[in-house]
C-alpha cells in the first residue's frame, strides 16, 4: 500500500482525493493530467487525474494499465485508464486502428481502459471553429490577414490530406523498427505527398511491404467515408492520422510559432469548449464508480 507523506502532495485537491479516495483517472503522461485538470474542472470533486508514472513506474499507454491495477489493488483507490488511440500503432493492430467501426476499440481495449477515438490528446484541441481564431493568434510574425484566417480551416485539411497519403509508409518503417522523426515528410508539400509515397514504397519487400499495402487498403477505405462538410471531415481525420506529425506539418503550412497548438488550450477555455467525447467517458465513470 503507498504511504504517502504530507509534504509529498502537491495541492489541496491532491490532499483531498487521497484522504478521500477519490477514484482516479489514469493518463498517459501529465501533459494529459494538464489538458484534463483544464477542461474538466467542474469534475475535480467527482475524479482524481493522475499520470501513470505517480502510481507505477514508468510512463506512457503501457504503464496505463499497470498504474489502474495498482491503485485498487494495491492503494484501494477505484480507477479507470484512458489511453490514446495510437497505442494501437504501436501494437500493431493496423485493423482496429484504421476501422471505420468506433465499436472495434472497446473490443481490443483491456479492462478498465478506454481508448480514445482521436490519436492523441492533442488531437482534442483541433476544434474547427477554434482554427481561425488560432492563426489570427498565433501567426508568426503577425499579424495574420483576413485571407489568411478564412483559408486555415481548407489548408489544415489539405495537410490532414497529405499526412493521411504516408500513414502506409510510417506502418511498413514501424514493422521494420526504423524510427522516423517527427519531421520526417515534413518538407515534402502536400501537393507532393501521394508522389513522394509512391517513391519510398518502391524499395520495400517482404513485411514492411505487406504492411504498406494493408494499411493503404485501409486508407482507400477511410478517404472514400470521409464526410464532405469540412468541420466534419477534420473530426473524421483526426482519428487516423499521427497528431504530433501533423501539427508539425499545419504549423509549418500556416507559419505559425514553435508549439502553437498550446494556444488552443488557451482558446478552449476562452470559449469554454470541452471535448464532448472525453466528458461522456468521465461522466459513465463517475456513475460507474458511484454504482461500485
Amino acid at each position: 500500500m503507498n504511504i504517502v507523506s504530507l509534504t509529498d502532495l502537491e495541492s489541496e485537491r491532491q490532499f483531498e482525493a487521497h484522504f478521500r479516495s477519490l477514484p482516479r483517472i489514469v493518463l498517459e503522461g501529465r501533459s494529459d493530467v494538464g489538458f484534463f485538470t483544464a477542461w474538466f474542472e467542474h469534475l475535480l470533486t467527482e475524479l482524481d487525474f493522475v499520470a501513470a508514472d505517480t502510481i507505477a513506474d514508468g510512463g506512457g499507454c503501457t504503464a496505463v494499465a499497470t498504474a489502474v491495477r495498482q491503485s485498487v489493488d494495491g492503494d484501494g483507490i477505484p480507477a479507470l485508464g484512458i489511453v490514446d488511440r495510437d497505442w494501437l500503432h504501436r501494437e500493431q493492430h493496423w485493423e482496429e486502428l484504421y476501422s471505420l467501426d468506433a465499436a472495434s476499440l472497446s473490443r481490443v481495449s483491456p479492462d478498465d481502459l478506454v481508448t480514445t477515438s482521436l490519436w492523441e490528446i492533442e488531437a482534442y484541441l483541433l476544434l474547427p471553429q477554434l482554427v481561425s481564431r488560432w492563426v489570427g493568434m498565433q501567426r508568426n510574425p503577425p499579424p495574420a490577414t483576413a485571407a489568411e484566417k478564412d483559408a486555415a480551416l481548407g489548408k489544415v485539411l489539405e495537410e490532414c490530406e497529405a499526412l493521411l497519403h504516408a500513414m502506409p509508409f510510417f506502418a511498413s518503417a514501424h514493422v521494420a523498427g526504423k524510427h522516423c522523426h517527427v519531421k520526417h515528410f515534413s518538407d515534402v508539400s502536400h501537393h507532393n505527398m501521394p508522389q513522394k509515397c509512391h517513391e519510398v514504397r518502391q524499395p520495400l519487400f517482404g513485411e514492411p511491404l505487406e504492411i504498406f499495402l494493408k494499411v493503404q487498403s485501409l486508407v482507400d477505405q477511410i478517404r472514400a467515408n470521409a464526410p464532405a462538410d469540412p468541420a466534419e471531415r477534420l473530426q473524421f481525420l483526426l482519428r487516423y492520422l499521427d497528431t504530433r506529425r501533423l501539427l508539425e506539418r499545419i504549423g509549418v503550412r500556416l507559419g505559425l510559432h514553435n508549439n502553437a497548438h498550446h494556444a488552443l488550450a488557451e482558446l478552449m477555455s476562452v470559449m469554454n469548449c470541452r471535448p464532448a467525447e472525453l466528458e461522456q467517458i468521465l461522466n459513465e465513470a463517475v456513475r460507474q464508480f458511484e454504482d461500485a
